[in-house]
């Protein structure tokens, strides 16, 4: 990839992150619901290592888990939206 040979380690992540979760969506479509889950927990995981904490979060609710991305989550949201300064935030949180 591209973003290998610039050294640039967050892109990589990130345009990984993307693939998986374009993997996933595949496998929903298939209705592979476990494939789907797993491509959307790898996806989550590499969203988080990128530093895309609202990414992470539409992964794990697409997984149907939404307890986890009101729980585990919540806080780092809070922050980023602050630090953000959204003045629509409000939508985010869950």
């Amino acid at each position: 990839m591209c973003f290998k040979r610039a050294e640039d380690r967050v892109g990589e992540t990130l345009a990984n992150a993307y693939i998986t979760e374009l993997s996933a969506v595949k496998s929903r479509a298939a209705d592979k619901h476990d494939e789907s889950c797993v491509a959307y927990s790898k996806a989550c995981d590499l969203f988080l290592e990128a530093g895309q904490i609202l990414k992470a979060v539409e992964c794990q609710i697409a997984m149907g888990n939404t307890i986890a991305a009101a729980g585990k989550y919540r806080n780092s949201l809070i922050l980023l939206l602050a630090d953000q300064k959204l003045t629509n935030s409000r939508r985010y949180l869950i």
